[in-house]
């Protein structure tokens, strides 16, 4: 008992982060947030943006996950293990990691809550040795959440807030990397995928049921 307790305790402190953003990056209409990495090994960020592109096009392009690795920074490949329901999915993104650190992989649990002109991705680590990748490094993820609101017919705000354990050898260059020019090359990516004359809806995107809108818990929430 006394276990969970203090588990629970570093684990509150860790997620505090949040609330001590300090601004790392602010250029071409994007900005990119950081907090100090924690001594187990949380790397935070969070990044924010106005797309001027509409709401229907913005998710269309992040739930296609077959696609994603055009224009993800780094992504190699993805893979969706399990289709639970229509909104939620177990899933991998395997990633490129420079030398000498080891490829990663996030094997997570995501879930999809739309709303009215809202949508909101969230994901988590999910733990399964047969659906784990032998030559990737598992990323422990604690807080992943990207939200897009509809400001208008032709602008979408975007925010990507993500709280995880790298794991494994991560110098200090590269936890930077991670932390501030990452975030930034993955919404400068999206805006150029966005501009593609090819766009179309995925499964993912089909499947959803926009008449049964359910909000995420008070912890998935953006600060």
């Amino acid at each position: 008992m006394r276990l969970l307790v203090l588990t629970l305790l570093l684990f509150q402190s860790s997620l505090a982060l949040c609330e001590e953003w300090e601004l790392l990056v602010q250029k071409h209409g994007i900005e990119v947030y950081g907090a100090h990495e924690t001594k187990d090994g949380l790397i935070p960020f969070r990044s924010k943006a106005i797309l001027n592109h509409p709401f229907e096009r913005v998710l269309t392009v992040l739930l296609d996950a077959d696609r994603k690795p055009e224009w993800s920074p780094k992504l190699k490949s993805t893979k969706v293990h399990k289709k639970i329901s229509n909104t939620s999915y177990i899933l991998s993104e395997y990633y490129n990691t420079p030398w000498p650190a080891t490829d990663r992989e996030f094997l997570m649990l995501g879930e999809l809550f739309p709303e009215k002109d809202k949508f909101t991705l969230t994901a988590k680590t999910y733990i399964d040795p047969k659906l784990a990748d032998k030559d990737h490094i598992q990323v422990d993820i604690r807080k992943l959440v990207v939200t897009i609101e509809k400001i208008n017919e032709t602008q979408t705000a975007f925010e990507f807030i993500f709280l995880g354990d790298m794991k494994g050898l991560m110098p200090a260059w590269l936890v930077n990397l991670i932390q501030k020019q990452w975030p930034f090359k993955f919404i400068k990516r999206l805006n150029t995928q966005l501009e593609k004359d090819d766009i179309v809806p995925g499964q993912i995107f089909k499947d959803i049921d926009w008449r049964n809108q359910t909000t995420p818990d008070k912890y998935n929430k953006s600060n």
